[in-house]
């Protein structure tokens, strides 16, 4: 009887270890897509540009979900595209087919997005999931300004995707539109 015992406690041992452990493993999904566009809509070839317009449209970058940053999709498109850029393997574009982040002003440069949100760290920074879209858009003006009246003068919404609603995308469990109301209620009362 005290060896039924034994091989049920260590058997209940071994499940509660297990229950603790597996929901940290992150179970990576291979063969999911990234799309990834990269454009400069700011400055044109007249103005000094080696190339304006969109280098990459909506390329789909395959990816293994919750180990692929958006510094590797960055750099794979553009070099599966045959472009160059410098900066992805430290978290900071700085160049992109000779459009170096100064060509235009000392706080030009280029500005990504993940699915229409403006990041607010470097791109090494960023998991990508299977659907997401990633933007590297070149700023002539500098912190973001120019790139809105560039995609309104082509009649275009920011990305020219919107696919994504504040409800779809979640911040720490919580949906954004979660938190806006969230903010606003606060903020109203």
């Amino acid at each position: 009887m005290s060896q039924i015992k034994n091989k049920f406690i260590s058997i209940m041992i071994i499940c509660t270890m297990l229950s603790t452990i597996l929901p940290c493993i992150g179970f990576a999904q291979e063969g999911a897509t990234v799309y990834l566009t990269v454009e400069n809509l700011t400055l044109s070839t007249d103005d000094g540009a080696p190339w304006e317009g969109k280098l990459l449209d909506n390329v789909e970058i395959e990816i293994t979900e919750g180990e692929t940053k958006i510094a590797d999709v960055i750099a794979e498109g553009i070099e599966n595209g045959g472009y160059t850029q410098t900066g992805a393997d430290m978290g900071y574009i700085s160049e992109i087919n000779g459009l170096d982040e100064f060509a235009a002003t000392e706080s030009a440069g280029w500005m990504i997005t993940l699915n229409d949100w403006f990041i607010s760290a470097g791109i090494d920074a960023f998991y990508v999931s299977d659907g997401d879209y990633v933007s590297v858009m070149f700023t002539s003006v500098g912190y973001g300004l120019g790139i809105q009246e560039s995609h309104l003068a082509v009649g275009a919404p920011l990305q020219g995707h919107m696919h994504r609603g504040a409800d779809e995308v979640h911040l720490a469990g919580e949906s954004a539109a979660e938190i806006f109301d969230r903010v606003t209620l606060y903020i109203a009362t």
